[in-house]
């Protein structure tokens, strides 16, 4: 190898180093209910439109959580009422993980509702800390 192409591949493992390094520091800095996220693959769906729930697990711990969610409405007036699925509403046995630093997982939630604002809210279990809940907001139209 030529000396300048030595040196351009020692910049980018210097470089490369130096962001995983940040990357990790800024992890570790932060409480591990801020590295799960939920989030939604739509803000705004039609009634009965598909709409998908991601958790994202960003943190250094397994994450463990069932398929069942909550659905709440919020009213004009700031009042919030939770969402009584019908008696037919079969929900899955399965429980999920998702490992450490990149994992996610999705599911689908129910949309088959009145126009309204909503909020889906979600609990998890971060192995060893403890349980949490998150949630996230999507309008039916």
């Amino acid at each position: 190898m030529s000396g300048n192409k030595v040196r351009i591949f020692l910049t980018i493992i210097v470089v490369v180093l130096v962001l995983s390094v940040g990357v990790i520091g800024f992890r570790l800095t932060r409480k591990p209910f801020d590295l799960v996220e939920i989030t939604l693959n739509k803000r705004i769906v039609d009634q009965d439109e598909s709409l998908t729930l991601t958790i994202h697990n960003y943190g250094f711990n397994w994450v463990q959580f069932g398929s069942i969610y909550e659905i709440y409405r919020e009213y004009d007036n700031g009042t919030l009422r939770k969402f009584e699925f019908p008696d037919n509403y079969a929900w899955t046995a399965a429980l999920g993980e998702i490992a450490p630093l990149i994992g996610s997982n999705s599911q689908k939630v129910f949309t088959n509702l009145e126009p309204g604002n909503y909020y889906v809210r979600k609990a998890f279990t971060i192995v060893g800390i403890g349980n949490f809940h998150k949630t996230a907001s999507f309008t039916v139209k």
